[in-house]
């Protein structure tokens, strides 16, 4: 038997990495673009002042995003809008009440009143983003990819064009924060519109508790929070510890490490489901994870060493000479995306499993890890030391998911990766 790729699974694939390959190259865009306009400053403050917020975005997401991507590929579960209403209720109930907790500790989390203004100014994304998110497992759920790839695509579009036109009439940093608000706004409205035209079923007066989706959701809520502060963490501490332009020179070299993160992001997104289902064949489901990590490897190994050799030249073209300083740090970022890839792909083989607790506790001990040596060398080492850091606990967590055996195992037999 090859070990090739289901077709479905493969179409899926290719719609979202196409969608992914494109949002990287406009998010990218959009980095270079401030950075040009504003500076190393001006990223800097962008980039604080968004990094603040998407941790929180998921933690008001609270999981269900994933777990409606996992429990809407079973049959005879609830329709999509009983998921669709539990997850609007857990957005408010946890949402508004953090989303005025941000505003009003705003100048707490900055280290400049310029970041504590956009913090404010991003702040309703802390809502919207994980609504938007509902939308789009529904779609994945499904596996029908293309409509999450034109949320995804539009909204950047949208963001890039406008944020080029508010440069180009004079406005600054503020104003581009408030077209991310309000493109991520516009968004939510046609995803809520696709949802209605194309996947919503007639009204059942089917229901999913409310208590039941969040503690059910919580274990991937908790894995979402933990991997947003570890991509964000460094930033964070840069900006408070060291200078806007420290962060401002950190955020353009890890603006690469998420543009080649959203082409992984894309198997990720698709695998979910087929190895939900597949838990219990094992032949077919090992035949699906060799697949997927054989191609991770090759992809991950491939990239560190292009962007190693061509860092230089990558941050002169795109970020100019001012970005200088951030070549060395790409350089050593560039090998994280490998390590980062296995490590989510191994936590996907244990969501599959119902393993979630094991992921987690894995996660929180690397983040520990990763923030305790941030706060040491970060102040001493600046944005080299933070990728240090980054590299460093990307390839530990790896290596314990990989190499580590839970103690109890549940009912569900795992069997180990080849």
């Amino acid at each position: 038997m090859t070990e090739a790729a289901p077709r479905g699974l493969r179409g899926s694939i290719a719609t979202l990495m196409s969608s992914n390959v494109l949002g990287a190259l406009l998010a990218f865009g959009l980095s270079v673009l401030i950075g040009r306009a504003a500076g190393e400053a001006g990223l800097g403050v962008y980039a604080a002042s968004v990094a603040w917020v998407f941790p929180l975005g998921l933690l008001v997401d609270a999981g269900v995003g994933t777990l409606i991507s996992r429990d809407l590929a079973y049959r005879n579960n609830p329709p999509t809008r009983a998921y669709l209403a539990a997850g609007l209720r857990v957005r408010l109930l946890i949402g508004l009440p953090l989303l005025a907790a941000v505003l009003l500790a705003a100048p707490v989390l900055a280290g400049s009143e310029a970041v504590a203004r956009g913090i404010a100014i991003s702040a309703p994304l802390i809502v919207i983003n994980p609504l938007v998110s509902s939308f789009t497992a529904v779609f994945r759920s499904q596996r029908r990819m293309r409509p999450a790839a034109a949320l995804n695509v539009g909204m950047l579009i949208a963001q890039v064009v406008l944020t080029a036109i508010v440069f180009g009439s004079g406005y600054g940093v503020e104003t581009a924060l408030w077209v991310n608000t309000l493109t991520s706004a516009a968004q939510l409205a046609a995803g809520y519109l696709i949802w209605r035209v194309a996947f919503a079923e007639a009204p059942t007066g089917e229901v999913v508790p409310t208590r039941d989706l969040l503690l059910r959701a919580l274990p991937f809520a908790i894995a979402a929070v933990i991997a947003a502060l570890q991509m964000r963490v460094n930033l964070l501490i840069l900006e408070q510890q060291v200078s806007q332009e420290a962060a401002g020179t950190y955020a353009a070299s890890a603006r690469f490490i998420e543009a080649g993160r959203l082409v992984s992001q894309a198997a990720f997104d698709a695998l979910l489901p087929f190895l939900t289902l597949m838990a219990a064949e094992p032949a077919r489901f090992q035949q699906m994870f060799r697949w997927a990590r054989r191609g991770l490897i090759a992809y991950g190994l491939s990239f560190g060493a292009l962007v190693w050799l061509f860092a230089y030249v990558l941050i002169g073209a795109f970020f100019g000479e001012q970005f200088n300083d951030s070549a060395e740090v790409l350089r050593i970022l560039a090998w994280s995306l490998l390590p980062m890839s296995l490590k989510y792909l191994r936590g996907l083989y244990w969501y599959a499993h119902k393993r979630e607790d094991w992921v987690n506790t894995v996660s929180l001990l690397a983040l520990a890890g990763q923030g305790i040596a941030a706060f040491v060398l970060i102040p001493i080492h600046g944005p080299i030391g933070a990728a240090w850091v980054a590299l460093v606990s990307e390839s530990i967590a790896a290596a314990v998911l990989w190499f580590a055996v839970p103690k109890k195992p549940q009912s569900v037999r795992v069997e180990a990766a080849g």
